[in-house]
């Protein structure tokens, strides 16, 4: 009787308890047609992103809710694969679909994606980090989170609280790239001192490869408007609350 009272306390103690943490992994099946773009949408959760040398969608759920009503899908059209990440009752339409459901859960996802080198890639979340780390052009966003890119050249990264850090190796003088954030600082990376730049702050300074920075007689801000160099790529950089940063890339060989 002993036994059995002992079995029956450990297979109780062994159930999970209501609103404990779990977790769950998983993986996508789906493909990246040679010179596809990569569009990542996550709501709660972070995305990584990294190149290799075979194509890769893996996630993990965490929640004390039903970890079964949050789905990863993947996508194939139009020349793109995506992925997404949507909750009960929004899955219809797929990627295309709303995503209004994700409030009724405490599920967030981690996405760890991997690409071909040189995909475009094109990721976003509303509440998580986002970091690209491939040798292709990148968009990059999030709202509660920090942007951290490392590639051959960015289009668009922006995040409203939280800091973006980009490191771009092949910044071409034919693309622009807009850089925008509401609280965090901006700092790009370049691999020489060539950048036509257009940065503003409203709470913070500007350091740009010594360029001349301008600040209002009365009140707060600055702003940089000038070109350091010839043949490099346009920045147009803003942030509310925090400091703009343009320097050279530091070599770590």
């Amino acid at each position: 009787m002993k036994l059995v009272t002992s079995l029956a306390a450990l297979a109780i103690a062994a159930l999970p308890l209501a609103g404990a943490a779990a977790e769950e992994p998983g993986s996508v099946a789906v493909g990246l047609s040679r010179g596809a773009s990569l569009v990542v949408t996550n709501i709660n959760g972070s995305v990584s992103v990294v190149s290799g040398s075979a194509f890769a969608v893996r996630y993990r759920k965490h929640g004390s809710t039903d970890l079964a009503a949050v789905r990863v899908i993947g996508e194939q059209r139009d020349g793109e694969t995506r992925i997404c990440v949507r909750y009960r009752g929004d899955e219809r339409g797929g990627c295309d679909g709303d995503f209004d459901s994700h409030s009724k859960s405490d599920v967030d996802v981690e996405l760890a994606i991997v690409v071909p080198p040189d995909t475009r890639v094109d990721a976003s979340s509303v509440n998580g980090s986002v970091s690209v780390h491939t040798e292709g052009i990148v968009t990059a966003q999030t709202v509660n989170g920090r942007v951290d890119v490392d590639a051959a050249g960015a289009d668009r990264l922006r995040t409203v609280n939280g800091a973006i850090v980009a490191n771009l190796h092949d910044p071409r003088p034919t693309r622009t790239l807009h850089a925008e954030c509401v609280n965090g600082s901006v700092t790009i990376r370049l691999p020489e001192a060539r950048a036509r730049v257009t940065a503003s702050v409203l709470n913070g300074d500007i350091h740009a490869f010594g360029m001349n920075v301008n600040r209002p007689q009365y009140g707060p801000g600055a702003n940089v408007d000038g070109e350091v160099g010839t043949g490099g790529p346009s920045l147009v950089l803003k942030t509310l609350n925090g400091s703009i940063r343009v320097e050279r890339i530091v070599d770590q060989s």
